[in-house]
């Protein structure tokens, strides 16, 4: 799956008019992270741990979620300050609700991650002593690790992942070139919203200002 992944986050990288090249490195590794992005040499650097990811719509959600990195370095610095207050102000609505709802790791999660990741639970991790990382109170977190799962990047990532998995404008790219996983992300969005009677999408914020990015065939 992994030149398929490759070309379909190229693809919607060009149609983004993203200003480098965007390199992945897709493999598996002894690392704890899923998927990092970084700017490196010129270009930017997507890494993604398949060790981590037991099913190819987990991979495809986890690498939407890094180019949500590269597009906020790229495209979202530069945005309209309108824009960029719109976004601003769903954020701040999000750290609203993590304030009067969330309590422990999966609360955060319910609310912020994309559905894909939720479906698989990829993401639930067991932690040595602590039991599954969901489970963990928010309390119980460094100041460091809370700030990191509360952090604007982070929902900024997620938001671009749950537009990837949901828009018209990304998954006919992803039809285009691996028909399976179009179908594949399609029907666990259907579960996901069938179950859990939540939205899949991201906010109506993140969701028009992605799809401008990416002109009309």
């Amino acid at each position: 799956f992994v030149a398929q992944i490759t070309q379909i986050m190229g693809k919607l990288g060009t149609d983004m008019k993203i200003s480098r090249p965007i390199v992945f490195e897709i493999k598996p590794s002894r690392a704890t992270w899923r998927g990092q992005a970084k700017p490196e040499n010129g270009n930017y650097v997507i890494r993604i741990n398949t060790r981590l990811l037991s099913k190819v719509e987990d991979l495809y959600a986890t690498a939407a979620h890094e180019l949500g990195h590269v597009v906020m370095w790229d495209k979202f610095a530069g945005a309209p300050e309108r824009i960029k207050l719109q976004i601003s102000e769903a954020f701040k609505k999000f750290r609203e609700q993590i304030a009067a709802e969330a309590r422990t790791v999966g609360d955060v999660r319910r609310l912020r991650d994309n559905a894909i990741s939720e479906m698989t639970g990829g993401r639930n991790l067991n932690i040595p002593g602590k039991g599954m990382s969901d489970t963990i109170p928010l309390s119980d977190l460094t100041p460091r690790s809370r700030a990191y799962i509360l952090h604007f990047e982070e929902w900024f990532a997620e938001q671009t992942a749950k537009w990837a998995t949901t828009s018209e404008k990304p998954l006919s790219r992803v039809e285009k070139f691996f028909k399976e996983l179009g179908t594949g992300i399609r029907k666990l969005i259907a579960k996901f919203v069938g179950e859990r009677k939540m939205e899949a999408m991201a906010v109506p914020e993140m969701q028009k200002w992605l799809d401008s990015l990416i002109a009309d065939k």
